[in-house]
């Protein structure tokens, strides 16, 4: 018998609670060292593995993270390349909302409003699809942004800012009167949910700034960050997780830059001759004919000793210089970002099958930042206050009666032909709507209706016959004879 299991007996009789609670923390300590990495060895030692919640790993590490971010993306250029090009690929020209309503030439003349207003300027400078842009590439480097929205003249959200996440108090945390509580200055009701942010007046970061924040009602911001914890308040910036791999690239590029600099360097050692009175260095500095003395070694120079001088070349030898380490190190930073052809350029070693496995993987990862950030976050609260606001312009509540469906940019083909006709096999076989294949092209079928109408009434008022009809031409280019449903107005029926 174990002398833990001696004791819990002597003590169940006199008390037998603390006898079972023992039981079980013994218990539970053995199931904890079933598993290497809960238990305590070499191999874990100086590994913190802190319990500590997602807010207040956050909060601690925020600061220092968002100023490695930062100086990161504008010195290094593997961190520039990776967030110019994921808010390309995530944004491009702009997330689009089409909207769905029963009346046809009311939702005609809905999405007509909505995309006009999304075109205006809407912060002066950009219209929505720039503040998109803008949105992401703030939450990329900082780990958050937000959208605040106001009032341009009687039009209540007619203009909106986008702000990093700086001017959010990540300071302010306390419990608020109402049961609620705040969170870096984030502020939940007693339910959790989100009711208000407290906002600087200016970034935190400009010289001489003093002052408090103030609370602004969540009603009027959108808080722009991608969550990956539950009941997580605010972003962190996305270069966290690799930030130190590309420092020491950085410093492993120069490191080679400059041993390959010292490679390419050649020095000579010059030895008088036995009976010379003069050291090669004098003879040097008074050179024959004139002109100035010869103190280095050029290309294609030609120079004459005295006799018996000797010289001897000092050239550095080429070792490895760590190329291929450098391609590890940049596809590990990579792979929780895009291709590591996309992050270097480098496709020396790519087939077409590897290619297309990294872009379905990639494509994959837009999806989730589209679906799940984007959208949901601003896109859509976007697309609501515009018609909220035709609505009180208009006194028409079908407005609010609108459903709204979203069109993401579209996303080159890697093989057009392949895609083109497997994206045709999709609709035919009725995996995939029409609506739904233009909608990832960023046009709604009525869009496309009207003018893939007005294209062909155009061309047949003409007579002219197009590859491109499949009214007249079959697939494989050849004229075919019109029939049935397809014939054109005022032809003869048999």
């Amino acid at each position: 018998m174990r002398f833990g299991d001696f004791i819990d007996r002597c003590i169940e009789p006199f008390a037998p609670l603390t006898a079972l609670r023992r039981t079980q923390q013994r218990k539970a300590l053995e199931l904890a060292r079933e598993f290497a990495a809960a238990g305590s060895s070499r191999r874990t030692k100086g590994w913190k593995r802190t319990g500590g919640a997602p807010n207040r790993e956050i909060r601690a590490g925020l600061t220092k993270l968002r100023g490695a971010s930062s100086d990161l993306i504008r010195n290094n250029k593997y961190a520039a390349t990776m967030k110019r090009k994921i808010v390309a690929w995530m944004i491009g020209d702009g997330i689009t909302v089409q909207l769905n309503h029963p009346d046809a030439e009311f939702q005609k003349q809905a999405q007509d409003m909505l995309d006009a207003h999304f075109k205006t300027r809407l912060d002066g400078f950009s219209d929505m699809y720039g503040l998109q842009k803008l949105a992401v590439l703030s939450t990329f480097e900082r780990g958050d942004s937000i959208l605040v929205w106001s009032s341009r003249g009687r039009q209540p959200n007619s203009r909106c800012q986008v702000f990093e996440g700086d001017l959010i108090d990540q300071g302010k945390n306390e419990d608020t009167a109402s049961g609620g509580k705040i969170v870096m200055g984030k502020e939940f009701d007693r339910d959790g949910d989100p009711v208000a942010l407290w906002l600087f007046d200016e970034h935190p970061g400009d010289g001489g700034w003093k002052g408090k924040s103030k609370r602004y009602d969540i009603a009027d911001i959108d808080h722009v960050f991608e969550q990956t914890y539950a009941g997580q308040a605010r972003g962190v910036p996305w270069l966290g997780t690799v930030a130190l791999d590309l420092k020491d690239e950085a410093d492993l590029e120069e490191t080679i830059g400059i041993k390959k600099k010292i490679e390419a360097c050649l020095a000579l050692i010059l030895r008088p001759g036995a009976n010379s009175t003069a050291t090669p260095f004098d003879t040097l500095e008074k050179p024959e004919r004139g002109g100035p003395p010869i103190d280095s070694v050029r290309p294609g120079m030609i120079y004459r000793t005295e006799p018996g001088d000797e010289a001897t070349t000092l050239a550095p030898s080429s070792t490895g210089d760590g190329v291929e380490f450098m391609k590890f190190k940049l596809a590990g930073i990579a792979a929780g970002f895009m291709p590591y052809f996309m992050l270097t350029g480098d496709m020396s070693q790519s087939s077409y099958i590897s290619l297309r496995a990294a872009l379905n993987d990639f494509y994959k990862q837009l999806d989730d930042w589209q679906q799940n950030m984007c959208i949901p976050q601003f896109v859509a609260p976007a697309a609501d206050r515009a018609l909220k606001l035709f609505w009180l312009k208009t006194g028409d509540k079908r407005f609010l009666e609108l459903t709204k469906n979203y069109g993401v940019p579209r996303r080159p083909a890697l093989d057009p032909i392949s895609d083109i006709q497997g994206e045709r096999e999709e609709i035919r076989t009725g995996f995939k709507t029409q609506t739904r294949s233009l909608a990832e092209r960023g046009l709604t079928f009525e869009q496309w209706l009207d003018e893939r109408v007005r294209e062909l009434n155009a061309l047949d008022a003409v007579g002219l016959v197009v590859d491109s009809d499949p009214r007249k031409v079959t697939n494989a280019g050849m004229l075919q004879q019109p029939q049935g449903y397809i014939l054109p107005k005022n032809t003869p029926q048999n």
